[in-house]
């Protein structure tokens, strides 16, 4: 009985102690753990089209929770187009019991293309773009990245004009058009003396063809039109070879 309880001992303890065994329990425990912490990752965007007007600041408004179990502290990539804007890599920080981010610190790089226009706020993602232009208009994502998942999200920005220059346009032509409607009889008085002025340069530029015409375009007959000069001193030679 006693070689039985013996045996009985060390397969328990071989049992226990088995290698094998315990590298497939942390894969387990790993497994699930990472499917806990993937499923705690999370990113929201909140109105996913914006409009704005030039000049004016806009902000993607965005938040996101990360695993509290593992703190495996994440990225975040803005970008526009095809080209990133900004990029921040945190390193440490603190999380709340939902895994919201209290406060964090990390390493951030911008596009030349943006700076001092572009203001980032790590603890929740969200992004600041000032002084927008016509060329800020199209679509901005974010991407949430981490060692277990990626996360994108969209936001279409729409830029218009200024609302001060299309007042200023409506009410120039608005001035234009009352100003034309209370005064019509002046409008047509200058449009009368418009065509009188007209009517005289024509008149005098026919004159003044007429007059090249004669004078340089006909041609001319000696005999007719030689001078009364010329013609007595023909004669006084013809009457003085007849003697």
């Amino acid at each position: 009985m006693k070689v039985r309880s013996n045996v009985c001992r060390d397969c328990t303890v071989r049992t226990i102690w088995n290698p094998r065994w315990r590298f497939s329990d942390v894969l387990i425990l790993y497994s699930v753990a990472a499917m806990m912490a993937v499923d705690c990752h999370k990113l929201d965007v909140y109105n996913p089209t914006l409009h704005a007007s030039i000049g004016d600041s806009v902000t993607f408004r965005s938040s996101y929770s990360i695993s509290s179990s593992l703190h495996n502290w994440p990225s975040i990539e803005w970008s526009f187009g095809n080209q990133t804007i900004l990029y921040y890599s945190m390193y440490n920080g603190s999380l709340n019991s939902k895994g919201g981010i209290k406060w964090c610190t990390g390493r951030m790089l911008i596009s030349p293309l943006y700076k001092r226009r572009l203001e980032f706020h790590p603890t929740n993602a969200s992004l600041t773009v000032r002084d927008l232009q016509y060329c800020d208009e199209g679509t901005y994502q974010i991407t949430f990245l981490s060692f277990e998942t990626i996360i994108r999200k969209k936001i279409q920005l729409r830029v218009r004009s200024a609302p001060e220059s299309e007042a200023g346009l409506l009410l120039v032509s608005l001035t234009t058009e009352a100003d034309g409607l209370q005064h019509p009889e002046e409008q047509a008085g200058q449009s009368s003396a418009i065509t009188y002025l007209v009517l005289i340069c024509v008149f005098v530029s026919v004159l003044f063809s007429c007059f090249i015409l004669y004078k340089c375009i006909l041609p001319l007959d000696s005999g007719k039109m030689a001078p009364k000069s010329l013609l007595k001193q023909g004669l006084w030679h013809l009457q003085r070879s007849n003697r």
